[in-house]
């Protein structure tokens, strides 16, 4: 008789451990600090997944802060991140500038990271306020595979509490589908 109810007890135990709720809201703290060593804002974030090159790597998550002065009119410093094999971070810093030039856009506006930036994360096209593309050595927008491809997206709100619902079909936390909400930038 003991043993049944002590069976009882583990299978109740068991069932309890299972529930769950539907919707949380979850605070992750970025990586990287709201002003940089000299008191210079963020002027943009931008993050996204891209081809990896390393073999038994399919995808690496990149992470781009822009710092600036003068409400951002002044190019400062920028912190890159890179995840991908074993979720270790790569974090490289420095300065970064912008230019006018591009092949087959002579007007578009190029970021460009120092020389302390990984070499295939050096230039990007700012194609809006919203989107960044990846670019080559010659300047020309990258090109991706058929999983993963070279832009980065703009994450408006970096700080503060985001709320993930949890998709029961999934039996995960999902991104919610938010337009952007980012202020016209240059």
């Amino acid at each position: 008789m003991r043993s049944h109810q002590f069976l009882l007890t583990c299978a109740l135990f068991s069932l309890l451990g299972c529930a769950h709720q539907n919707a949380a809201q979850e605070t992750f703290d970025p990586p990287y600090p709201e002003l940089n060593r000299t008191g210079d804002p963020i002027v943009a974030v931008f993050a996204g997944r891209i081809p990896c090159a390393v073999p038994g790597c399919e995808k690496l998550k990149v992470e781009l802060v822009l710092y600036g002065r003068d409400a951002g009119r002044i190019p400062a410093t920028y912190w890159l991140g890179q995840v991908g094999i074993g979720n270790e971070r790569r974090v490289q810093q420095g300065t970064w500038t912008t230019y006018r030039g591009l092949q087959n856009y002579p007007n578009g506006l190029v970021y460009q990271l120092d020389t302390s930036a990984d070499p295939s994360l050096q230039d990007f096209w700012r194609v809006s306020d919203d989107i960044i593309l990846v670019l080559d050595w010659n300047l020309r927008p990258k090109v991706g595979n058929a999983a993963w491809g070279f832009m980065l997206s703009r994450d408006c709100s970096p700080y503060g509490p985001k709320s993930y619902p949890y998709d029961e079909h999934t039996k995960r936390f999902v991104a919610s589908a938010e337009v952007s909400n980012c202020a016209p930038g240059e």
